[in-house]
């Protein structure tokens, strides 16, 4: 039999106090974060966001919803939409991002506030804690809200895609309650389906959403999974649906080279790396001291070296399971802990992060509802032992909360400042967990920075345990000018890592080496495994395109360079070149109108100047010509080659004074050109007194 029953509507008092407690969340959270919003782009921020070109235009959804393999958005594509929204608003200014990554954290404690006081008011619930069903709601959400542990997935702008996941996994689990009324049954059911789809489309940890709806359903509601499903058929069917569209996505292979079974980590060791960083979740949880940002990658570890915190873990997880069937509604809380971090942190490898403290984002709420839940059955037993305890009532109540928040809200503001600088987060990185990978994030930030030398010495450090860190140093190098050790480096991670993201760019890197030694054949080819690996990036599209035009291959220079100015059309030399590999090809009228426009956007340019009067006396437009020519003298009154086309404009004008003129003043200013000598003797027997 069903433990439903009708519930009743909150009575105005009721509604008032709920709305006070979202407003109170959501000024708690903007005085929490507000030093935060004006901090720099960190790690994954420059790929999603600084150097995402498929986020740049939010009228082409076939870009922004389809990213390109192994970006930090891939197989996600309401995330990658988000970003698209957000550069649309504002480019890539942090603030824009930061400001809706902070709305979206206010947005999952509002939510997870409804849904624990829509949970706490179920006739399951002891009629203790459903009478203080709002302010218990709010204390969890509060501290869930201004945790320190969540901070990254604010500053960290990369994790949109844990904050949307996170907003529709809540928003799921709200539905899913909501639907246990009497009314409009259907219509939250849908809404659930539907969150649970955004949220598969989100991030892949939403994978656990519909067994955790499911699990709460026969604790909280059912007798029995049989009348579950009886009961919730429709739910229950269209959750499960929403798994076929995260099928979809991740057969498309977003992350085969960083996460899967593939990635050259196995399950035991990923899984033995999890006890340890699973305890210090647990620790920092308790006592949010010396976050970290990153990791590292999975280490070979042996039993004997993490026996305690193995030990700690399955312990804690054997009490779950015991607690589900001795206090199935305490035990649902450690199962939500385990069920929302198994996705990250199980057997599932992740070979580019050992552990990320974002990944505490939802199980958090667990452990805040289970501290609220705790402190208050020690109150309550306080005040039956002694009746004193009674009379501090509500004002100990509300100083206990404030204090517990005002610790939390200042850790949180502290953990925020280690984001103003990038130099900074990173070195903190290093001294609080030492590794391969924090050299090499130090060392970006440094090069960031304009530190070269620095950020060559720790790039250095990092190698050979942080193989893409021959890539930072690749580039590094060729900042520098040295293209010979650049090439070895960016050849070397290549090797090392074939699959990941960097290697089309580091071919890009590679052909404008050999494009500057003028080898464009062998340029040529790098240039198209950049290209081949990465169709929109715009760095290969510029390299191919320019060895295909400096080996007078106009036709393919012409096409991959328009493929190219579609995505940075403002690219003067690229539009020049275009200009020029058309009138080769003869197609005169587009050249000409390429050239018109690079005078029209920078009339000072001589040189476009010079190119459009070559266009136009090759097309015959003699009289434009020799405007154009006039214009462009005016800028540059000593150029040779100008008064030369100038002096055979004239002519073929029939102007010859004003060519023999022209022509004189050519050969004055450089006397050693045979074409200049040519013309001019041509031109002074058809002039001779």
């Amino acid at each position: 039999m069903s433990k439903r029953v009708r519930r009743q509507r909150s009575p105005a008092r009721s509604r008032w106090r709920s709305s006070v407690a979202i407003v109170a969340l959501a000024l708690c959270g903007v005085v929490a974060f507000a030093n935060s919003l004006a901090s720099p782009l960190v790690l994954d921020d420059y790929t999603t966001i600084e150097t995402n070109e498929q986020i740049r235009d939010w009228r082409r959804p076939d870009l922004f919803l389809f990213p390109e393999r192994e970006s930090p958005v891939a197989g996600r594509p309401v995330a990658s939409a988000t970003l698209a929204l957000n550069y649309a608003l504002g480019g890539t200014s942090p603030r824009g991002y930061r400001s809706f990554n902070l709305a979206l954290h206010i947005l999952c404690a509002i939510i997870g506030f409804a849904a624990l006081q829509e949970i706490l008011q179920l006739p399951s619930i002891p009629d203790s804690l459903r009478r203080r069903a709002t302010p218990l709601a709010f204390v969890a959400s509060l501290i869930w809200l201004l945790h320190p542990i969540n901070s990254e997935v604010v500053n960290y702008l990369t994790q949109r895609t844990e904050l949307l996941m996170a907003c529709f996994y809540m928003l799921t689990l709200y539905a899913s309650v909501r639907a246990l009324g009497v009314s409009n049954t259907r219509l939250w059911q849908t809404s659930a389906i539907v969150a649970c789809a955004l949220g598969m489309a989100s991030k892949e940890s939403m994978v656990t959403a519909p067994l955790a709806v499911v699990l709460f359903d026969r604790v909280f509601v059912f007798r029995s999974f049989r009348e579950a499903v009886a009961r919730r058929a429709f739910l229950y069917v269209g959750l499960a649906a929403s798994w076929l569209l995260l099928f979809a996505l991740l057969r498309s292979g977003p992350r085969i080279h960083s996460a899967g079974f593939s990635v050259g980590v196995s399950p035991w060791m990923y899984l033995m790396n999890q006890s340890v960083m699973i305890t210090r979740y647990l620790r920092l949880t308790v006592w949010p001291r010396d976050l970290v940002m990153n990791y590292g990658w999975p280490v070979s570890l042996r039993m004997a070296e993490i026996w305690p915190q193995a030990l700690f873990v399955g312990g804690a997880l054997a009490a779950v399971l015991l607690a589900l069937v001795r206090a199935p509604r305490i035990g649902f809380l450690g199962a939500w802990f385990f069920l929302t971090l198994a996705p990250t942190s199980s057997v599932i490898p992740i070979a580019t992060e050992v552990g990320a403290e974002r990944r505490m984002y939802v199980p958090l709420m667990a452990v805040a509802v289970l501290a609220v839940l705790v402190a208050t059955a020690i109150w309550d037993r306080l005040r039956l032992a002694d009746p004193r305890v009674d009379r501090i009532g509500r004002a100990a109540a509300v100083g206990a909360t404030a204090l517990v928040a005002l610790t939390l809200l200042t850790l949180t503001v502290q953990r925020n400042r280690d984001y103003s600088s990038a130099v900074h987060l990173a070195e903190t990185n290093v001294a609080r967990w030492p590794s391969s990978i924090g050299h090499h994030m130090l060392g970006v930030a440094l090069f960031d920075a304009g530190r070269t030398d620095d950020a060559i010495s720790e790039f250095r450090k990092a190698i050979p345990d942080s193989p893409r860190a021959y890539y930072a140093l690749g580039v590094a190098l060729l900042k520098q000018g040295h293209d010979d050790d650049a090439m070895t480096s960016l050849r070397e991670f290549i090797r090392r890592q074939p699959m990941f993201i960097d290697v089309p760019s580091a071919h890009a890197s590679i052909a404008r080496i050999l494009g500057r030694r003028g080898l464009w054949q062998e340029a040529e080819i790098e240039a198209r495994q950049a290209v081949h690996q990465a169709p929109s990036l715009p760095d290969g599209q510029a390299s191919l395109a320019l060895s295909l035009f400096r080996q007078n291959k106009f036709a393919e220079a012409a096409d991959v360079f328009r493929t190219y100015l579609r995505i940075r059309p403002n690219d003067s030399d690229a539009t020049t070149n275009l200009a020029v590999s058309l009138a080769q090809l003869g197609q005169l009228p587009e050249a000409i109108e390429l050239f018109r426009r690079l005078v029209d956007s920078d009339p000072r340019d001589g040189s476009a100047r010079r190119n459009l009067a070559v266009a136009l006396f090759d097309a015959r437009r003699l009289p434009e010509a020799a405007r154009v020519i006039d214009d462009a003298l005016a800028l540059h009154a000593e150029d040779a080659f100008l008064h030369l086309l100038k002096g055979q404009t004239e002519a073929q004008l029939g102007h010859l004074d004003l060519a023999r003129a022209s022509l004189e003043r050519a050969a004055a200013l450089n006397p050693g050109d045979p074409e200049t000598q040519a013309y001019l003797a041509q031109i002074r027997k058809l002039t001779r007194p």
